[in-house]
């Protein structure tokens, strides 16, 4: 009887470092045992199964997928691995139903269910970063309005609901929790963590995959928070994922990213430490005979609030410029019809509105300000 290990997330908690180990690693993986199916991936650069997630997620629509079926049809057909391993992050977001159905199709088979929670006010500070970087996404409100407001509830990640919701099916006994700190992790490394949790023998013997879908820095996405602020809704997504690369790519010719974000002070911490505290709790006495799922300590390291303003215009010039040539340089832009005099136009008439930009009288009073701003700070933190 097979084994079929089952990563379901949740989001924000390193899947695509596993999902992108587990590519790197594909071959040496399967000449021991080990399966990921290839039926229900969308990224050729991962082994997650985000279509079976997706087609789970929603049930009423199963018709028009075919993920689930076909990876019931390439493990019952395989004879050659014994352990297979299904990994995606929207799992999470699989109702009962959904969870019931994908047991159902795999059967006969021996289940583990792994996940990895991670500290819900770090998760919930990496959603919001994820809807500044995301394109399809409109421009979030501030951090604090965004963990208040109704909408966002859905991004408050209650592991107990997701354990109780797969444990029901697969059963509690199959459940692997395990917890998203270094200290926490085997080796302090996640992906060498997922290997031992899935059994796998000689994990070290495995290469390391990079972190993948790593946050950019403070002054970055400050950046294409200005740009998205002003360009969403007016232009299509490809543009301004186009955009949001370009201004990653000055970002860390500019050293931008060294400054992590942290919103999180201590009343948002304990706002969201008093939301979960007992799930969290229940969940450390079940699965690790303990008082505390998350062994780290809140420690402020001093809230660093976005500000467009502290954008100098020293610091703009160059980033619009740059944008500017690589945007009339672009090969897509070209292949849209335009010629090279036309690209030419619309980049003297991009110029010109900065200069004229720069040049404003409203420009001129916020530098006015900022620079009034920081010489009160200088005063008063003498």
């Amino acid at each position: 009887m097979k084994t079929i290990y089952i990563h379901i997330g949740p989001h924000k908690t390193g899947t695509k470092t596993i999902q992108r180990g587990l590519r790197k690693n594909q071959s040496q993986l399967e000449r021991n045992g080990y399966r990921c199916p290839r039926s229900g991936q969308l990224y050729s650069r991962f082994c997650g199964n985000f279509l079976l997630g997706y087609e789970l997620s929603r049930p009423r629509q199963k018709e028009k997928h075919t993920a689930l079926k076909d990876i019931a049809e390439e493990i019952s057909s395989d004879d050659q691995h014994s352990r297979v391993i299904l990994s995606a992050e929207n799992f999470e977001n699989v109702p009962p139903s959904g969870i019931k159905a994908l047991k159902k199709a795999l059967e006969p088979a021996e289940f583990r269910v792994v996940l990895y929670p991670r500290r819900q006010d770090k998760i919930l500070q990496s959603h919001w970063m994820q809807e500044i970087k995301n394109p399809e996404m409109p421009p979030p409100p501030t951090f604090r309005e965004y963990i208040e407001q109704e909408g966002y509830r859905k991004n408050f990640r209650d592991y107990g609901e997701l354990i109780d919701a797969w444990g029901d099916v697969f059963g509690r006994e199959n459940m692997r929790v395990r917890v998203l700190e270094r200290e926490q992790l085997t080796h302090g490394d996640l992906f060498h963590d997922f290997l031992v949790t899935c059994d796998v023998e000689t994990p070290e013997r495995y290469k390391r995959p990079g972190n993948e879908n790593e946050s950019p820095g403070t002054k970055t996405l400050e950046a294409m928070l200005l740009f998205k602020v002003h360009l969403y809704g007016k232009v299509d997504k490809g543009f301004l994922r186009r955009l949001f690369i370009l201004i990653k790519r000055h970002a860390d010719t500019q050293g931008w990213d060294e400054r992590s974000p942290d919103l999180v002070d201590a009343d948002v911490y304990e706002l969201i430490r008093a939301r979960f505290v007992d799930s969290n709790h229940r969940i450390a006495q079940e699965f690790f005979g303990r008082e505390n799922l998350f062994l780290e300590s809140y420690v402020s390291k001093g809230v660093n609030p976005f500000n467009r303003d502290d954008f100098t215009k020293e610091e703009l010039q160059p980033l619009f410029f740059w944008i500017l040539r690589n945007l009339a340089e672009d090969r897509h832009t070209k292949s849209e019809g335009r010629t090279d005099e036309d690209l030419r136009q619309a980049n003297r008439k991009l110029q010109e509105e900065l200069n004229r930009i720069l040049s404003s009288r409203a420009w001129r009073v916020v530098s006015t300000l900022r620079d009034a701003r920081k010489s009160l700070c200088g005063i008063f933190w003498k």
